[in-house]
Order: C-alpha cells, then structure tokens, then sequence
C-alpha cells in the first residue's frame, strides 16, 4: 500500500448502535470513515465466524489494522475461509480489491 499512516489504525467491531470504524490516526480514521462502502467492504472482509451451515462453524477474532512501516504502510487482514460452490475461499480477490479502494480514499 502507497500511502503512509502515521500511526495505526484498526477497524473496530461494531456493538449494539456503534457501527464499525475505522480507529487510531485521528486525520486518516476521519478521511477513511467518510467513506461508508469502504467501512462495510472491510466489515464485509472480517467476519468472526464462518463455515458451511449453522451446526458447523468457526470463529475467529475480527481483524483489520493498517501499519506504519518504514516503507510504507501495510494491510493486516485476517480472515477466514468461506465456502463457494467449488471449494473454499479466503476471497483474496476481494481482499486486493478493498486494499485499491482503500489506496485510493487515503489518496
């Protein structure tokens, strides 16, 4: 990811009437937040359970940070697999196409 932050940021869980946002740098959470389609896309890319029906699930904590590194900042997603018609997916996909998306709104 191109654009630096200069301090962490992590997508929160949401709870009761607070929805998910993103926290941490308080001038890029702002920018970030204003973009609701992007807060549900990365909702979206983080569940806490998963598996192919009701009786048969997994969970995991939810987590999405973006890291200021040296050389530049980086997208930590973690995620768990779903089922598709075929196979499983972690929907990497959709993971690249959040992290353009979120390139472009730290513009």
């Amino acid at each position: 990811m191109a654009p630096r932050v200069l301090a962490p940021l992590e997508l929160s869980a949401p709870g009761g009437s607070v929805p998910a946002r993103f926290d941490g740098d308080p001038t890029v959470a702002v920018r970030l937040n204003r973009h609701p389609h992007l807060v549900d896309a990365a909702r979206a890319l983080t569940p806490a359970t998963a598996g192919p029906d009701r009786n048969h699930t997994w969970q995991a904590a939810s987590r999405m940070t973006i890291e200021p590194r040296p050389e530049g900042s980086v997208l930590l997603v973690q995620t768990l697999h779903r089922p598709t018609a075929r196979a499983w997916s972690l929907r990497a996909a959709a993971v690249l196409d959040f992290a353009a998306q979120l390139e472009s709104a730290l513009g």
